[in-house]
């Protein structure tokens, strides 16, 4: 017995911390998530498409800025003629860089699926043809 007459209190144990997450906690978290991708998804894919409109802008003046070395360093006439209906350029005088003995012809749905000619007008026509010297002119009738 206990000195005070009384029975004795068993002794506590120590109460070890939980570990680990509730379904609420990951319910909650879960939650959270599809919120935030919610939010966010209109904005990535936003930004995604005009960073295709940008990568396809830059193709085309580096392709022109070839077209135009091209024809300077080979003498020769080189002349790009941009197509809307197939959603395409290409390269007259130029070999492509990638496969020798191919015409060089981009399709701009390769670089994005997003991307569509409406058109192109140099003096009123589709086709700029750089001179040996590197001097651009526009041919209505090409």
């Amino acid at each position: 017995m206990s000195r005070g007459g009384g029975l004795m209190a068993a002794p506590r144990m120590a109460r070890r911390p939980r570990r680990g997450l509730t379904l609420i906690d990951m319910t909650i978290s879960v939650f959270v998530l599809g919120l935030l991708s919610a939010v966010a998804m209109p904005k990535f894919a936003a930004a995604l498409e005009a960073r295709q409109a940008d990568a396809a802008l830059k193709r085309i003046a580096a392709d022109l800025e070839f077209a135009r070395q091209t024809a300077i360093s080979t003498s020769q006439v080189c002349t790009v003629r941009f197509e809307a209906a197939p959603d395409r350029y290409t390269m007259s005088g130029v070999e492509h860089p990638q496969h020798p003995g191919r015409s060089y012809v981009v399709e701009l749905s390769e670089i994005s699926a997003a991307i569509r000619l409406s058109g192109a007008s140099f003096n009123g026509g589709n086709t700029v043809t750089y001179t040996i010297y590197g001097l651009p002119s526009s041919d209505r009738h090409r």
